[in-house]
């Protein structure tokens, strides 16, 4: 069954409901196996629950990336699939027929080429669960923890909550009957912090017995976490969940440093990049949309469907997009940090904050910081995307550079950045699809070979961003990881006495 999913899926596939299924499969064979550790006390019980847990996270995501490294062939065909795709989107503004159809019939023949490729490389038996590069083991996240770190990956089934925690010289096992009180708990917390409700305190308290209570005596001697969420923890912050220390109560955040990832081989993928620590360069764009005159409708995915329209509601004053006045302010301000330090550092803002110029500009800086509208679809997470100035040409050679990249164009990029920061509304943030995880932003990324990605959970203040930003970007040029950056630039808007809304849901993917 393994091999035969692994095989199904196909880069840029909609084989979402693979994905799903597996999900099912794998809750039975970590029951299975958490039923035989218990009785045996065999190691390899608990490297078979890893391996479901990690497929189970982001089964499809899994396997793009390993075809990315393995199938050149496939991942051409697949980048010509989504091409197309998106010049057909493109021509939903200003339709010309004899264009469409050419571009149609392009990506027919594709289509078929994909087909015809999937097919041969399941009747060659190229892949198979041995010889799956995706594979994990204990001992691979071990190696790639060092001392003071550990990893926990979840796992929802119907009934139970696993949670599996390692770190350098322990693993653990639990597992913990859960019901709809348990995701109405994961959903009242989510609330709570988006609200500012005087209730959070009592749902995070609860929520971290669920989350992090097994293994808090493992976590004394802790100062990162690595978190891979599933399913409906992938919406929620851990940095304010609340835990008791002499009698006070305290945020995760004040305790740990964390970092999330879409599954346990993404993450050991993503420790192999070498980090350039001694020549950081910036590149930051910031469009601003200060004229207040940009109207949305102009874009593509409205025209697109008008059905999408009400997902636009927390971006637009009436038929335009806000303006983000402290975006400018953020990406100059951060130039010169960067500058003072000896560092390159060069940012577009306004109309030069265009699609085409962050396309042919991101492959030469090590950090990449966006300022903008993001749009995050729960209906259509294709259409998900960033927007940045409108360029005034529309002709055939940019055609998608509208000024607004979706989702599936970002697959197409070539970058050697090490971190992007997305600054914009609900950047990490989508569709659930199970066995998947969030169907988000970042995994675009993440594809592309970016191993870092700073995103928010949801709609973010424009100036306490701003204030976290230069925080966070102060303590890397000082030398601290990114996630010990974020962590103290959140501790810094505790002291402040800002709410976790305004610094809880901006969470680092990766490292």
């Amino acid at each position: 069954m393994i091999i035969s999913h692994v095989e199904a899926t196909l880069i840029g596939g909609n084989d979402y409901i693979l994905a799903d299924n597996y999900h099912g499969f794998a809750s039975l064979a970590i029951e299975a196996n958490f039923f035989a550790y218990n009785n045996e006390n065999e190691p390899q019980y608990l490297n078979n629950i890893l391996k479901f847990i990690n497929r189970a996270s982001a089964f499809k995501l899994n396997t793009e990336v390993t075809q990315n490294e393995t199938n050149i062939e496939q991942i051409q065909i697949a980048q010509n699939i989504r091409r197309l795709e998106n010049e057909l989107l493109a021509l939903e503004k200003e339709p010309n027929e004899e264009q469409k159809n050419k571009i149609e019939i392009e990506l027919f023949e594709n289509r078929k080429l994909a087909f015809e490729l999937s097919f041969k490389n399941q009747s060659n038996n190229k892949i198979n669960s041995e010889n799956f590069s995706a594979e994990i083991k204990i001992s691979d996240i071990q190696t790639n923890l060092i001392q003071n770190e550990a990893f926990t990956a979840y796992h929802l089934s119907e009934t139970r909550l696993y949670s599996l925690f390692i770190s350098k010289n322990e693993v653990k096992i639990n597992s913990t009957e859960i019901d709809k009180k348990f995701t109405d708990l994961i959903t009242e917390y989510y609330k709570n912090l988006k609200t500012a409700s005087p209730n959070l305190t009592n749902s995070a308290k609860k929520l971290y017995s669920y989350l992090i209570f097994p293994f808090e005596k493992e976590l004394t001697t802790i100062q990162k976490l690595i978190i891979i969420p599933d399913n409906e923890l992938n919406q929620i912050p851990f940095e304010a969940l609340v835990y008791k220390e002499n009698n006070e109560d305290k945020f995760l955040i004040e305790k740990l440093s964390i970092s999330y990832n879409y599954s346990a081989f993404l993450w050991t993928k993503s420790r192999k990049h070498e980090k350039n620590t001694e020549n950081i360069s910036f590149v930051g764009f910031a469009p601003v949309f200060l004229d207040g005159k940009t109207e949305i409708a102009t874009y593509n995915p409205l025209n697109y469907n008008a059905g999408l329209q009400s997902e636009y509601r927390e971006i637009k004053d009436g038929k335009y997009l806000k303006p983000l006045i402290y975006s400018e302010k953020e990406v100059l301000e951060i130039q010169k940090l960067f500058e003072a330090k000896g560092n390159k550092a060069t940012i577009y803002t306004h109309n030069e904050a265009s699609e085409q110029n962050f396309k042919e500009n991101i492959n030469n800086s090590s950090i990449i910081h966006i300022a903008t509208h993001g749009y995050s679809s729960q209906k259509m997470p294709e259409l998900s995307g960033l927007f940045f100035s409108k360029n005034t040409e529309n002709t055939e050679k940019n055609i998608t550079n509208d000024g607004f990249i979706y989702m599936d164009e970002l697959y197409m990029l070539e970058s050697n950045a090490d971190l992007v920061v997305l600054s914009a509304c609900k950047t990490g943030t989508g569709k659930i699809a199970k066995g998947e995880g969030i169907l988000a932003l970042p995994r675009a990324f993440i594809f592309v070979g970016i191993p870092n990605i700073v995103a928010s959970l949801w709609k973010i203040h424009d100036e306490k961003t701003k204030n976290l930003m230069l925080d966070f970007y102060t303590h890397i040029l000082d030398g601290k990881s990114y996630s010990e950056a974020l962590r103290l630039a959140k501790l810094k808007q505790i002291e402040n006495g800002e709410l976790p809304i305004d610094w809880s849901g901006i969470i680092l993917i990766g490292e």
